[in-house]
C-alpha cells in the first residue's frame, strides 16, 4: 500500500508491475508514474518472478536483480522505487534475506552503500496464519541523516495465541521507543555503523550485531560440595558424620 500526502493510493501488492496514475477520461495525457509519501508492504515469501531483462529496469539497476526463484528482494526495490525522496517504507521479509549471498547478496550490498536501510526489526516466529517461519520489518529511506543501522531483535518479546505469537501492547511501545530514541539495549538493539557491517561482508543477520541468547546458568559447585560436608544428611558420611 502506498500512501501520498492528502490521500491514499491503493495499488496490487501481488505483482512488480509499476504504480500508474491516470484519468479514465484522458488516460493518454495523464499517464504519470506514481510516487508516494510511505510504503507499508508484506509481500508474499520466496515467490516466483520472470527477471527477464530486468537489469535494465529503472526500479533495480541501481541495485541489482532478486533471483527467479526469490522475488522477496524485488518487491523491496519496487515500493523503493516508488518513494519519493523524503519518504519512508516499511516491509515484511524472511530473516534469510539478511544473509543469503549471491544476488541478494548483492542488492543488501548496493542497499547498504546507498545508505537506504535505516532499521531492521527482528519478529517472533509464528506471528503469521499458516507458517511458523522467521520474518523481519525492514524501514528504508532514500534519505538518511546517519549511515548506521538500527537493529532490534524483538523475537524474545511475545505472548502465545492459540497456535500463534502475538504481540503484546508493551512490545510493540518497547519497539517503537528504541526507533525513537535510537538507543542501544543490552540484548535487544544496536546501532550498528556501516564500517561494521561492511567488515561483515554486508551480512546483516541479527545475531551478529544483537546477541539476546539467555544468560546460561550457574551453578556454585564447589560451595553445594562444602555445605554437603559441614550440614552431611542421613549419615551419608564426612566431617561430623558421627561414623
Amino acid at each position: 500500500m502506498g500512501f501520498y500526502e492528502g490521500g491514499r493510493h491503493g495499488r496490487c501488492g501481488g505483482c512488480l508491475s509499476y504504480w500508474p496514475f491516470f484519468e479514465d477520461n484522458d488516460r493518454e495525457k495523464t499517464y504519470e508514474l506514481v510516487r508516494v509519501d510511505a510504503v507499508v508492504s508484506n509481500p508474499l515469501y520466496s515467490q516466483k518472478w520472470n527477471p527477464a531483462d530486468a537489469e535494465f529496469a529503472p526500479r533495480f539497476k541501481e541495485y541489482g536483480v532478486a533471483p527467479k526463484a526469490k522475488a522477496d528482494l524485488a518487491f523491496l526495490l519496487h515500493d523503493l522505487y516508488h518513494l519519493e525522496e523524503d519518504g519512508i517504507m516499511t516491509i515484511v521479509l524472511l530473516h534469510g534475506v539478511l544473509f543469503r549471498g549471491g544476488e541478494e547478496g548483492k542488492i543488501c550490498e548496493n542497499l547498504i552503500e546507498k545508505n537506504r536501510i535505516d532499521t531492521i526489526i527482528g519478529l517472533p516466529e509464528k506471528l503469521f496464519f499458516g507458517t511458523g517461519i522467521k520474518t523481519i520489518i525492514m524501514v528504508l529511506k532514500k534519505q538518511r541523516p546517519t549511515t548506521d543501522v538500527l537493529i532490534i531483535d524483538a523475537s524474545k518479546g511475545y505472548v502465545k495465541d492459540g497456535k500463534n505469537n502475538r504481540l503484546r501492547a508493551c512490545d510493540i511501545k518497547k519497539i517503537v521507543d528504541t526507533i525513537r530514541t535510537r538507543s542501544a539495549q543490552d540484548k535487544y538493539s544496536a546501532v550498528v555503523s556501516k564500517e561494521k557491517i561492511i567488515e561483515n561482508g554486508y551480512n546483516l543477520s541479527l545475531a551478529r550485531y544483537v546477541d539476546s541468547s539467555e544468560e546460561p546458568e550457574t551453578w556454585d559447585i564447589q560451595g553445594k560440595l562444602l555445605y554437603q560436608w559441614e550440614f552431611p544428611f542421613f549419615g551419608c558420611g564426612g566431617h561430623g558424620s558421627g561414623q
